[in-house]
C-alpha cells in the first residue's frame, strides 16, 4: 500500500496555507483548501493532489490505491489498465471497490472495464456504449472476498474495435483509478 500524503480533514480551528498548489513543497502538518475541502499534509509532498491523494489516514479505511496517468488503447482483446499491491483481508470484512475512467466510446461500439481478482473475473466495474465521442464514469460495488490474500486490477477492452482510455494526455488530465476500501 502507498503512503499516505493528504487527509481530509472534519472541522476545527487550524492554521491554513492557503489554496493548494502544485509548485509548493508542503511539510507534514500544512494545511490546505482544494476544491472546497480542506487537508492536512500527513507526509511531505510536493505536487501530489490532495483530491486523489488521500491515502489511509483519510478515513482509516483504505487498503490500497492505484491509477494510471497516462493515455492507453484498449484493443477487443484487452489490456491490464491498473493492478494494486496485493492486500490481505480476513474473509468476514466487507470492502468497497471503486473505480474511474474516462475513455471513447464511439464508432458504434463501446468500452468495458472489468474488476479482476488476480485471474478472476468478478465482472464489468465501468462501461460505456457508442456515446459517439468520450464519457467519464465512476462506479462503486460491495464485495466479501474470502479470507487470504488478494490481488485487484482493472481490465479495460473495446467492445468492437480499440478504444482509447484517456487518463492524462490529450485534453483529459484526471487519472484513472482503482481504490479499495473497507466497508
Amino acid at each position: 500500500m502507498s503512503e499516505p500524503y493528504w487527509a481530509a480533514l472534519g472541522g476545527g480551528s487550524v492554521d491554513y496555507k492557503g489554496a493548494w498548489a502544485a509548485g509548493t513543497a508542503y511539510a507534514a502538518g500544512d494545511v490546505v483548501r482544494y476544491n472546497g475541502v480542506d487537508y492536512l499534509a500527513v507526509n511531505p509532498s510536493t505536487g501530489v493532489d490532495p483530491g486523489v491523494a488521500v491515502g489511509p489516514v483519510d478515513s482509516g479505511k483504505e487498503l490500497a490505491y492505484g491509477e494510471r496517468t497516462t493515455d492507453l488503447s484498449l484493443p477487443t482483446s484487452g489490456v491490464d489498465v491498473i493492478t494494486l499491491a496485493p492486500i490481505t483481508l480476513d474473509g468476514a470484512t466487507a470492502i468497497y471497490a471503486e473505480a474511474h475512467a474516462t475513455c471513447t466510446a464511439g464508432g458504434g461500439a463501446g468500452f468495458g472495464i472489468d474488476l479482476y481478482d488476480g485471474a478472476v473475473n468478478l465482472g464489468k466495474m465501468l462501461a460505456g456504449y457508442d456515446l459517439g465521442g468520450y464519457v467519464t464514469v465512476s462506479s462503486r460495488i460491495r464485495l466479501v472476498p474470502t479470507a487470504g490474500a488478494h490481488t485487484y486490477k482493472l481490465r479495460g477492452y473495446g467492445l468492437v474495435n480499440t478504444q482509447t482510455l484517456y487518463a492524462g494526455g490529450g485534453s483529459n488530465n484526471v487519472p484513472a483509478l482503482l481504490r479499495m476500501m473497507r466497508a
